[in-house]
């Protein structure tokens, strides 16, 4: 289960554990700091380790982008990789985003889906660096530069 002080993933975002009380966790959402009581079911997992994090990023250049040949399907592969709530499908439809905005081929949709995974992915990397979410994008580019 979950201990006060645990941070997690729930679908709306990353919290930290106040309170567990039978099927109901009171939250500290990271970003807004409003108070929530959601359900335990709704909590996904807990955030995961420093050690993940520094692997997937070493290993970035080498994740694969997500491609379809038409729209829909390749929004519908999109919303797959975002409800599976890893880190590592984060980094997929980021990168895959941004190389389709660089070629100027990025839907109109790809852009929303962009910000989610950074702002999931992004709120993990400054609660387990104990940085700013805004110095994260800088660590992610050094990181990327040491690894390549």
């Amino acid at each position: 289960m979950y201990d006060q002080n645990d941070y997690i993933v729930y679908q709306d975002g990353i919290g930290r554990v106040i309170e567990v009380e039978n099927n109901q966790v009171i939250i500290e959402d990271y970003i807004s700091q409003e108070i929530k009581n959601i359900n335990h079911h709704h909590i996904i997992r807990k955030i995961c380790s420093l050690e993940t994090i520094k692997d997937i990023l070493e290993r970035i250049e080498f994740i694969r982008t997500v491609y379809a040949p038409q729209k829909n399907v390749l929004e519908e592969l999109y919303q797959e990789a975002m409800m599976k709530y890893d880190e590592l499908e984060w980094v997929k439809v980021i990168k895959s985003v941004y190389v389709r905005e660089k070629m100027k081929k990025a839907y109109s949709f790809e852009r929303a889906y962009r910000i989610q995974a950074e702002h999931f992915l992004n709120s993990e990397i400054s609660i387990l660096l104990q940085i700013p979410e805004e110095e994260v994008n800088q660590y992610i580019i050094n990181s990327i530069h040491e690894n390549g």
